[in-house]
């Protein structure tokens, strides 16, 4: 069964903040640790919107090549992560968890 996960493809999508980054720790303890974790069981990709805004197309694009989409939920994240969890949903068949 080991070998069906290690071929995986996983995406950690961190939700724009309506404002200025809170707390960049958050996202290296949220999304850095657990990711690199991650790696023991597929390839992992991460996109930090409220660090770098990306282009649709280009998330969409690692959506759609994506098994499992990762959104971490912050009290001041949740509109933006409910947002771009519908988006995904309507654009890709990865498994999102949030």
């Amino acid at each position: 069964m080991l070998s069906f996960i290690m071929k995986k493809r996983i995406l950690f999508i961190w939700p724009q903040e309506p404002f200025l980054p809170q707390g960049l720790f958050k996202h290296f303890v949220f999304m850095g640790e657990l990711a690199e974790y991650c790696k023991k069981f597929g390839a992992v990709k991460l996109f930090d919107l409220s660090v770098k805004q990306e282009k649709r197309r280009k998330i969409l694009d690692s959506a759609k090549n994506s098994d499992y989409i990762f959104i971490p939920i912050e009290a001041y994240t949740a509109i933006n992560a409910v947002k771009l969890s519908k988006i995904l949903k309507n654009n890709t068949n990865a498994k999102i968890i949030a």
